[in-house]
């Protein structure tokens, strides 16, 4: 199935969404569609797996059993499988 990759954090930087009340992440989240959080480029903008969850807790009314659950295991969606 079609699963979406959310940078939070990159999204805001690059200016694709113009604040954390707008973006995407709420639906994303509150539909059922397959989501899973990504760091996009830790290298370049300092960011990791964990900053992106936080972010995504701080932003949302999701608490980390919540969110968790809500994504489950992201391995799932490996390609080849």
């Amino acid at each position: 199935g079609t699963v979406i990759e959310c940078c939070p954090t990159s999204n805001l930087r690059i200016g694709g969404v113009p604040d954390a009340k707008h973006h995407p992440i709420h639906r994303f989240l509150a539909s059922s569609v397959n989501l899973c959080l990504c760091t996009d480029d830790p290298g370049t903008l300092d960011i990791t797996l964990a900053s992106e969850i936080e972010w995504v807790l701080r932003h949302t009314s999701h608490t980390p059993k919540s969110l968790s659950q809500r994504l489950g295991n992201p391995r799932r969606f490996q390609l080849g499988k």
